[in-house]
This record gives C-alpha cells, structure tokens and sequence, in this order.
C-alpha cells in the first residue's frame, strides 16, 4: 500500500483515495467479531459500499477501454 510520503511525491489522488478506503475498513475489521456492538454491522455497511464502488469502477473501466492494469492500481482491499 502507498505511505503519505509516497503520495506526496506523485500526487496521486487515486492512490490517497485507496489508502483511505482500507484505512476505514481496517477500523471495523478488526471488530469484526465483537457482537455486543455495532461495528460488524457497520463494517458490513462499508465493505458493501467499497465494493459496489468497485464493480462501477471496473465496468466503467472496460467500457472505456482502460487496461486491466490500469484497473487494478485503483482497486481496494475488500472486508474479510
């Protein structure tokens, strides 16, 4: 994953855009299992929206004509 630093250097807002997505994530995925809370049900909430953001992006992407490498750069992690 990208640092800040790296970020930085090329300016790549995809990149920030990516890191922030895992960055949320990661706050409900380690609460995952806790199910005297709400964070499982919000995790889920979350790794939903990444994920429909996701297939958009690849659909939009291959009907533009985008390389698959291309694509790949701006995907995210998912909730497991």
């Amino acid at each position: 994953m990208a640092s800040i630093e790296d970020i930085k250097q090329t300016h790549s807002l995809v990149k920030f855009e990516a890191m922030l997505d895992s960055y949320v994530l990661n706050i409900f995925k380690k609460d995952k299992g806790d199910i005297f809370t709400v964070s499982p049900l919000i995790g889920f909430f979350i790794a939903k929206k990444i994920e429909i953001k996701m297939v958009r992006l690849i659909l939009v992407s291959l009907k533009n004509g985008v390389s698959k490498d291309r694509i790949k750069e701006r995907l995210r992690e998912f909730y497991v």
